[in-house]
């Protein structure tokens, strides 16, 4: 299987707003070790691409070559919020041609806590990490789904640009979102999103209720960024 892979996210992040600075070399191994390497073990073909925020071209580069970015994969700023930067990522994806069977999205400051193998993905659905404890909304942080819903996934961006990044991924409608596309283009399936956990998490790590204790990831700098439960 040929799996593409997208990147996105500030490779750099100050204080104040997380608990601690963030720099991608804070988490390139793990992203390297729980999921390039588990995926290259298991016989998939892995291209990386990226559609970052960066304000200095040194370290623009060292993320590159860190990652193993081809020179085409990537993007800098080309967005006004990280909801436009996954719809320009993904359009560098679906600009290669028909030559993936499926994309990825992750955020660049997440840490893994487990291999990917053990995700409980299928490849041949649109894959979300679960529902959150509002049950109107579900996890926006990381996505794998076959490649024929990517143009799914540019059409929901593209009918809803006019959204805030709160409207749109703050508030996680993207289930409704996708059911409803997938449904207008292949009205003959009825089972093509795979909920990777059937427990209720939040999709931030910052509060100490359990709830933010995924089994996926913790994003760094943010856990326990305030000291009391989200309740």
């Amino acid at each position: 299987m040929k799996i593409a892979i997208l990147l996105r996210g500030q490779i750099r992040r100050m204080k104040p707003v997380f608990t601690e600075e963030f720099y991608y070399t804070k988490t390139v191994n793990s992203f390297i070790n729980k999921i390039k390497i588990p995926l290259e073990k298991n016989e998939h073909k892995i291209d990386i691409y990226a559609s970052i925020k960066s304000d200095n071209i040194s370290e623009t580069e060292n993320f590159v070559k860190d990652y193993g970015i081809a020179e085409n994969k990537y993007i800098v700023n080309s967005g006004t919020n990280q909801y436009q930067d996954i719809l320009n990522g993904l359009n560098l994806i679906n600009n290669a041609g028909d030559i993936y069977d499926a994309t990825i999205i992750t955020r660049v400051d997440l840490l893994y806590k487990n291999e990917i193998v053990n995700f409980n993905i299928d490849y041949s659905k649109f894959n979300i990490c679960w529902a959150e404890p509002d049950a109107r909304w579900h996890c926006d942080n990381f996505y794998v789904f076959s490649q024929k819903y990517i143009k799914n996934m540019i059409d929901i961006l593209n009918s809803n640009r006019e959204l805030t990044n709160y409207v749109f991924f703050g508030q996680l409608y993207i289930y409704n979102l996708i059911s409803e596309n997938i449904k207008k283009d292949y009205p003959e399936e009825k089972d093509f999103v795979n909920l990777l956990y059937k427990n209720r998490y939040y999709s931030g790590t910052n509060w100490i209720n359990k709830e933010c204790d995924n089994p996926i990831y913790r994003i760094y700098g943010y856990e326990y960024h305030f000291d009391t439960s989200i309740f």
